[in-house]
């Protein structure tokens, strides 16, 4: 943190992100497929955290309808291999805390400045509900191993960017 920094986050990462922002401002916060505050969290899931729903549901079965939904899904048939593989891999423990720190995180801070990239797809941070300085048309939440020329693309103006201290 001595040193200028970006930092980026995926997802959940892209949350994570948004909170070290507030501890040790970047030169900047890049956020994919992901909402820098809570209240752009889908309506439901405040819904679900209230009555403590996932916690009814066993984590065996939430990976189950994980990788059904990845069978059914319209990314690349290799991105859905590798996606099914990270899902039987994952560890029970570790979704059941992420699925709560979610469902849990408070923040209204946008980390500035900031650039987001968002799929006008995506089925779990629904585009609606945020609003990103970039958007990929069709992308889904897991965009980044199916439109990677769109990524490398956005990455590119964002390197340029910063080179040129143009944020």
């Amino acid at each position: 943190t001595k040193e200028p920094f970006i930092l980026v986050g995926l997802s959940m990462g892209g949350m994570l992100a948004s909170e070290i922002a507030k501890l040790f401002p970047p030169k900047l916060t890049v956020l994919i497929s992901s909402v820098p505050t809570s209240s752009q969290l889908p309506g439901y899931y405040k819904y679900v955290n209230r009555f403590k729903l996932y916690k009814l549901v066993p984590t065996k079965v939430l990976k189950s309808i994980s990788v059904a939904k990845r069978i059914f899904s319209t990314e690349t048939h290799q991105a859905k291999k590798v996606l099914v593989e990270v899902i039987k891999e994952s560890d029970p423990i570790f979704i059941r805390w992420a699925i709560q720190a979610i469902l849990e995180w408070e923040n209204e801070t946008i980390p500035q400045p900031i650039k987001h990239i968002h799929g006008t797809k995506d089925g779990i941070l629904p585009i609606k509900n945020t609003n990103p300085s970039h958007a990929i048309l069709d992308g889904t939440h897991l965009m980044l191993m199916s439109r990677v020329k769109e990524l490398n693309a956005f990455f590119a103006e964002v390197c340029a960017e910063v080179e040129s201290q143009e944020l």
